[in-house]
């Protein structure tokens, strides 16, 4: 893991393969929840929506599945908030290395940076962001579940979904970050579609 996301980590969320011999009775309602939400990420990363059952998500939580619907109602509930927990990585590692920038945290991330992308603010933000990303997507599930949301984007709520949350993470990027003034809305409905 490099300096940068280190600096950033601290999401809360459970390390893959995380105790998913625990049953319902030994963790609370919140860490069950999050439990089922990690499940659900790898399950629809490996399968992806169409191919993915809560029963799997089940089995891959160490749940029943009737829990996992009680909790969740539907698959396609289970698989947008998956999807919401997948970008909202995203978007906490980007505004993290934002605010760990702005307020001078990171002079020895600078140092190695490539002088010749530019010095810059949003020149130094690209290439700090690019490495937390990298980091992020080391959790594999992550990076495909991302994915996924672009191959079931045929699905109404899931197209309109991954739409919203990429678009909230172009607005940072480009607003918070300074980065690229072109709109992608075009390319954005295209690929999510």
């Amino acid at each position: 893991m490099s300096s940068v996301a280190k600096k950033t980590a601290g999401t809360g969320a459970p390390e893959s393969g995380s105790s998913s011999q625990a049953t319902a009775e030994r963790i609370p309602a919140a860490q069950r929840r999050e439990l089922i939400l990690e499940a659900a990420t790898g399950v629809f990363a490996e399968r992806g929506y169409a191919g993915s059952t809560t029963d799997q998500v089940a089995k891959a939580a160490g749940i029943s599945q009737p829990y996992v619907v009680r909790m969740f109602g539907t698959k396609e509930t289970l698989f947008l908030e998956a999807l919401d927990r997948a970008q909202g990585k995203l978007l906490r590692a980007f505004r993290d290395v934002i605010a760990a920038y702005d307020a001078g945290e990171l002079a020895e991330e600078l140092r190695h940076l490539d002088p010749a992308a530019g010095s810059g603010r949003p020149e130094q933000l690209k290439q700090l962001m690019a490495i937390a990303y990298a980091d992020l997507i080391e959790d594999r599930g992550i990076l495909m579940m991302l994915m996924q949301a672009f191959v079931a984007g045929h699905e109404p709520a899931i197209g309109a979904r991954a739409r919203e949350g990429f678009l909230d993470i172009y607005r940072l990027v480009r607003d918070e970050a300074g980065l690229s003034p072109k709109p992608p809305a075009t390319s954005l409905r295209r690929a999510c579609s």
